[in-house]
């Protein structure tokens, strides 16, 4: 890198870090979800570490492999550390249990993409809670598969290059949780390898008299070339919507829906049920609060208009290039508070729940109790 170079990525660096604590300061309790966040140790270059200098903002240029040997320039965090124990699994934690935790999550992803990193991994096992002074606080952990600066999504990135990111996010997650637009990605991909094999086969054989099959095969294959207009980037409300998911598998679960939470591991299921409508996994199952039916509604209703309304900003200014994956946008930092507000909301309610649930059956126990003694001197008369 030549000197001018580097002293404008340098500038650049500064400029985003400064921006990071400005969004940082708008955070209730950031401070202490740095306290559940791994310690960035450094990159991995084949077997060996690279030190880093510490912080989100101390991940250094690297070239790691990806799959089918592409070797791509970018930054990549590969290693952190957990200081102190992870926490213990969530799987049996009640409904204002999860929504505590995944508040904490909420928060950890909001201060992480404050240093434009995206976690990309949600699933039960990266999501974790310890008892703090007795209440249940989420450690979310794991941030191996995340991904920082997103240098690598650049606009001037090939297309080979481009399908191995969105295989990449499609992989990154379970497949219960990961999101409709990494999956969506992943199938443009796959159709446009399959339109570029087509037309090699083609090509080889339109000597045999099948030029008709080379004309369609070539026409398969231009319109499977406008990758780069098809795609949309991974953003970080992404993460957002895999954590939905993760708040939808743990409540069907509690209530013994198994055979519903599978429906997210299908991938037309889940594109059906995320533009249409969800309620309708939700359907006659009485044991769930309408409460955290309304939040569930809420939060995809809060991440969905936030995608609208990045997707209406291009369509006003189609000329105008999409953020950059390091930008955390107005909108999006926007989105993390109102789900996180939805979250909050919703446990005061089910609290209030709760307790007005817990005075009916002491009212009923005492009405029970006084048509005993009642009964009793009757039968003693």
């Amino acid at each position: 890198m030549d000197p001018a170079e580097a002293s404008d990525t340098a500038a650049n660096d500064e400029a985003i870090q400064a921006c990071r604590f400005d969004l940082l300061e708008k955070i209730t309790d950031w401070e202490g979800i740095f306290d559940r966040l791994p310690a960035p140790v450094g990159l991995k270059k084949g077997r060996d570490l690279v030190k880093s200098s510490g912080g989100f903002s101390g991940i250094t240029k690297e070239v790691p492999a990806y799959p089918g040997g592409n070797q791509l320039e970018c930054l990549e965090l590969g290693v952190l550390v957990m200081q102190g124990p992870v926490g213990d699994a969530t799987s049996r934690l009640s409904l204002v249990q999860t929504i505590d935790v995944c508040t904490d999550y909420n928060l950890s992803l909001q201060v992480s993409s404050c240093f434009a990193t995206h976690f990309r991994d949600i699933n039960t096992g990266n999501l974790r809670y310890q008892l703090v002074e007795g209440r249940t606080r989420g450690v979310l952990i794991d941030f191996g598969g995340a991904t920082v600066a997103g240098k690598h999504r650049k606009q001037s990135a090939s297309v080979d290059e481009m399908i191995a990111f969105c295989k990449d996010d499609a992989l990154s997650a379970n497949l219960y949780f990961v999101s409709t637009v990494a999956l969506a990605n992943k199938q443009i991909a796959e159709e446009y390898e399959v339109a570029r094999a087509q037309l090699a086969t083609a090509k080889e054989t339109s000597g045999d008299g099948n030029s008709m099959n080379l004309v369609t095969a070539q026409r398969k294959f231009d319109k499977a070339q406008n990758i780069f207009d098809q795609i949309v980037r991974h953003r970080y409300i992404d993460d957002m919507e895999s954590m939905i998911y993760y708040m939808i598998y743990n409540g069907l679960v509690d209530i013994g829906e198994k055979i519903k939470a599978e429906q997210l591991a299908d991938p037309k299921e889940k594109a059906t049920a995320w533009n249409k409508k969800f309620e309708e996994v939700f359907k006659n199952l009485k044991e769930l609060p309408r409460i955290w039916k309304k939040m569930i509604t809420d939060l995809i209703t809060a991440v969905q208009g936030c995608r609208l309304g990045l997707e209406e900003l291009k369509r006003l200014n189609p000329q105008q290039p999409d953020p950059d994956p390091v930008e955390f946008t107005d909108a999006e930092f926007d989105c993390f508070v109102r789900c996180h507000q939805i979250k909050v909301k919703a446990k005061e309610d089910l609290l209030k729940r709760e307790v007005k649930k817990a005075a009916k059956v002491e009212r009923d126990a005492q009405g029970v109790s006084r048509q005993t003694k009642k009964v009793k001197r009757s039968t003693a008369c």
